[in-house]
């Protein structure tokens, strides 16, 4: 599954309207799970008698929906998406778009596993998640605060090597290659596919100051909400 379905608990999800507010008066990468700090405490034990849920905080550190370009920015057939919450991930939805996080976890998602990983991804300190649907498309926004500009361009660069290097990896027959194509759209920006032949993502990743930001759609590259007219266009809107 791509880094944000990666992130996300990608397909127990409902949409919203395209501009939902942006301010929620309720307190979000593989098949992940959300941050354990929640706002509003864990939830009951489930019908079959699991564990109590955690329920995601909409925001993480500095981090807020604000920081994220609502639908209507994004272009014609985008929309937010609500995640429902995941009972095997431990979680429950917190009723909007917005995911905190768990920091480690965007490190050790950031290449698919399989890949050659000689390096360590450095950690962010916070990370916000945001749904959305694009055409039909699910989407996965994350955005990552790291201590400086410097940690937040290691992990860029150190990412990029690792796909680089994983190019053309085979783990399994059924699972295909993890990563095909690894394009350079700038000295900020990095294009790229993960199990393109199995469950493809197409995958963005921007160096914003001390930030980065990780955009999943579940398509192929070059295909909607990833060509590479829009591609152009998801860069401007993501960055601050």
């Amino acid at each position: 599954m791509a880094l944000l379905g990666v992130l996300g608990a990608a397909c127990s999800s409902s949409e919203s309207g395209p501009d939902a507010q942006d301010d929620t008066t309720r307190a979000a990468v593989p098949a992940s799970s959300p941050t354990a700090a929640t706002a509003e405490g864990p939830s009951e034990p489930d019908a079959n008698g699991h564990g109590a849920l955690e329920t995601p905080d909409t925001s993480s550190g500095p981090l807020a929906r604000r920081d994220f370009p609502r639908p209507r920015a994004l272009g014609p057939g985008w929309s937010y998406r609500v995640d429902m919450g995941d009972a095997e991930e431990g979680y429950t939805g917190n009723n909007t778009p917005v995911l905190e996080r768990e920091p480690s976890e965007v490190a050790m998602l950031a290449v698919p596993f399989g890949c050659p990983r000689p390096v360590d991804v450095p950690v962010p300190e916070h990370a916000l998640e945001v749904d959305y649907t694009a055409g039909g498309v699910s989407v996965i926004a994350v955005r990552a605060a790291f201590a400086d500009p410097r940690t937040a361009s290691r992990f860029f660069g150190t990412r990029a090597r690792l796909l680089r290097g994983c190019q053309g990896t085979v783990v399994s027959r059924a699972e295909g290659v993890l990563v095909d194509e690894v394009r350079r759209l700038s000295d900020t920006a990095l294009l790229n596919d993960r199990t393109p032949h199995s469950d493809p993502w197409a995958e963005l990743a921007l160096h914003d100051g001390d930030q980065v930001v990780l955009v999943a759609a579940r398509s192929r590259l070059d295909g909607p909400p990833m060509t590479s007219d829009s591609v152009a266009d998801l860069v401007q809107a993501f960055r601050r």
